[in-house]
């Protein structure tokens, strides 16, 4: 199944050692915002970020849709669609 750009994870390091990741909600020339999971959003200051970087993979724990009927897997997505 091919993931959507807009559910990518990303890790970001900051300058202080703190790691943390998330799906890439907005980003401006001063800060990038990152949605985790329960909708909890963090903000990181660019001038704190060490490093930055794209996982390649969605939040989604890997093989989840396994056990889904295609109606059941439509509504995820439908439900994951509405809450961004």
């Amino acid at each position: 199944m091919a993931i959507s750009p807009n559910y990518i994870s990303y890790t970001v390091e900051t300058a202080a050692g703190e790691i943390e990741s998330g799906i890439l909600q907005s980003e401006s020339p001063e800060a990038i915002s990152l949605l985790q999971a329960l909708g909890k959003k963090i903000v990181v200051p660019r001038k704190q970020i060490k490093r930055l970087e794209s996982t390649g993979l969605s939040l989604m724990p890997e093989g989840l849709e396994a056990g889904m009927t295609p109606a059941d897997l439509r509504d995820v997505i439908a439900f994951i669609q509405q809450r961004r």
